[in-house]
C-alpha cells in the first residue's frame, strides 16, 4: 500500500474493524498473540491531577509492546488468506516493524523490515528475534520508506504501510470494541474525553471511528508533540500537509505527514487537538511510573501530558470530568528512559542542581558536603571545577545534584545554605 490510497468511508471502516476483531480472535485463539489489554482507573492520578475519573488502557503490554501489533496482525492475516506464500515488507523505526515481524513469524511468512540508520540498537535486536531480514538505511523514516517500497516493488512482495493501509487502520480500531465491552462490564459510564496519540493517524482513525459510533457524546482529543504537529497542520485540509518537524521524545508519533487515508476520517471524528511540550512528556513518563506503575515510551505518555495541560488550564471546568488515555507503547530505549527520568525529575524539582562558588582552599568541599549531610540532602552527583574562564584566580566552583522533594523543599534548602554563608544558586537543567 502507498500514500495514494483512495478514501474509505466510516461505515465501511466500521465493518472492517468488526471483521478484523473476529479475524484476529479466531486465528490467534482468543488473542494468544493479540490479546485484550487491561483497562484500569488510577485513583492516584485522579487525585494528583484533580479530575473525577481517569482510565488507562494499557496497550503498552500488548504483544510486541504496543497497539501496532493489532494492525500488523490484521494485515498479515488478510494477506495470508490471499496468498499463503506471501512475503511482507515494512519500513519502521520500531513498533510497526516489530508487530509485522511477530505476526509474520507466527503465520509462517517471511518478512523484511527496513529501519532508519539511527534506530536504537535495542529495537533492532528485538525485531531480530523474529526475522533476520533487517535492512538498515536512510537518515529518517521517509528515506527508509522509499527504500522499502522500492525493494517490495522490485521483488514483488507486499508492502504494509504503518498507518495508510485500511487493514492496519481496522486492526487498530479493535481497541474501541474492547473498550466498549470493558466499560459495559464494569458498569462505568463512558468517559467525557478520550485522548489518542496521533502520528500518521492509523490509531486515531480506527479507534475514533468506533468511539464516535458507540459513544457519540464522548469528545475525541488528538494529542501530538509540539515539535512535530502534523495533524494540526493538516486539519480541515483535503490533503495531508508535510511539515518540517524536530526530534521529539515521543518518537513513536514523530511523523512529518499524516496519511491520505486517515486524514479525512480524522477530520470527521476529532473534536479537538492538544499539543504537548517535551517537558510535559518527560513529566508524564515520571508520573506514570510513580502513580500508574507503568513504564511507557514518549508516545505512550502524551495522553497523560495532555490531560495535565487541560486540567491545569481550567481546573474548575475539568474537576468533575472523566478521561481515558492510552499508554500506546512501552518500547522505550534504556538510554531514552534515563534521559526522560532525569529531565522529569528536574522539572518536578525532585533533582536540584546547586552551584557553589568559594575560595580554592583545603576544606571548602568538605564544608559543602557536611552542610548537605546536616540538611539531609542526598548527593547524586558532584563536580569540582578550578579552571574556568569565568572564575577569578584562587576561586573554585562546585556543582552538586541533590535529591529534593519538590520546589518548596529545594527553595528551603537553598535558603538554609545561604544562611550558613555559602555563595550558592539554583541552576536550571530543564
Amino acid at each position: 500500500m502507498t500514500d495514494s490510497q483512495p478514501t474509505i468511508d466510516r461505515p465501511t471502516l466500521l465493518r472492517e474493524i468488526e471483521a478484523a476483531n473476529q479475524r484476529i480472535r479466531n486465528r490467534f485463539n482468543d488473542y494468544e498473540y493479540v490479546f485484550t489489554t487491561p483497562l484500569r482507573r488510577s485513583a492516584r492520578l485522579e487525585l494528583r491531577l484533580g479530575c473525577e475519573r481517569l482510565f488507562i488502557k494499557f496497550e503498552n503490554i500488548q504483544r510486541g509492546g504496543s497497539f501496532k501489533m493489532r494492525g500488523a496482525t490484521n494485515a498479515v492475516a488478510c494477506g495470508h488468506d490471499e496468498d499463503p506464500n506471501r512475503t511482507f515488507v515494512a519500513a519502521s523505526a520500531g513498533n510497526h516493524g516489530l508487530g509485522l515481524a511477530v505476526a509474520s513469524y507466527h503465520y509462517g511468512h517471511p518478512c523484511h523490515i527496513f529501519m532508519p540508520d539511527n534506530t536504537p540498537v535495542t529495537k533492532k535486536a528485538t525485531i531480530g528475534l523474529y526475522t533476520s531480514n533487517i535492512h538498515m538505511g536512510g537518515e529518517n523514516y521517509d528515506a527508509t520508506q522509499k527504500l522499502a517500497t522500492e525493494f517490495a516493488e522490485a521483488k514483488g512482495h507486499a508492502y504494509v504501510h504503518a498507518f495508510n493501509d485500511p487493514r492496519v487502520i481496522a486492526g487498530q480500531g479493535t481497541i474501541g470494541l474492547e473498550l466498549e465491552q470493558q466499560f459495559r462490564d464494569s458498569d462505568e459510564a463512558p468517559p467525557d474525553y478520550v485522548l489518542i496519540p496521533v502520528g500518521g493517524g492509523g490509531l486515531l482513525a480506527g479507534l475514533g471511528t468506533v468511539l464516535k459510533d458507540r459513544w457519540p457524546d464522548t469528545q475525541i482529543i488528538a494529542v501530538e508533540p509540539e515539535l512535530i504537529a502534523s495533524l494540526s497542520a493538516a486539519r480541515g485540509q483535503a490533503q495531508p500537509v508535510r511539515i518540517k518537524g524536530e526530534p521529539t521524545l515521543a518518537d513513536g508519533v514523530a511523523v512529518a505527514q499524516v496519511g491520505s487515508l486517515t486524514l479525512p476520517i480524522m477530520n470527521e471524528v476529532v473534536d479537538d487537538i492538544v499539543t504537548v511540550s517535551e517537558n510535559a512528556i518527560a513529566t508524564a513518563i515520571v508520573k506514570l511510573i510513580e502513580d500508574g506503575r507503568v513504564v511507557v515510551e514518549g508516545a505512550g505518555a502524551v495522553g497523560l501530558a495532555a490531560v495535565s495541560k487541560m486540567v491545569a488550564g481550567s481546573p474548575d471546568f475539568y474537576k468533575d470530568k472523566s478521561f481515558l488515555i492510552l499508554t500506546s507503547g512501552g518500547n522505550l530505549d534504556i538510554s531514552a528512559l534515563s534521559n526522560a527520568l532525569q529531565r522529569g525529575l528536574a522539572l518536578e524539582s525532585r533533582r536540584t542542581h546547586l552551584q557553589f562558588i568559594g575560595r580554592d582552599i583545603p576544606g571548602f568541599l568538605s564544608e559543602i558536603t557536611k552542610a548537605l549531610a546536616q540538611l539531609k540532602l542526598n548527593i547524586v552527583e558532584l563536580s569540582h571545577t578550578r579552571h574556568n574562564q569565568y572564575l577569578n584566580f584562587g576561586w573554585t566552583r562546585v556543582d552538586v545534584m541533590v535529591d529534593t522533594e519538590g520546589a518548596t523543599h529545594a527553595k528551603w534548602a537553598l535558603d538554609r545554605l545561604r544562611d550558613r554563608g555559602f555563595d550558592v544558586n539554583l541552576v536550571s537543567d530543564r
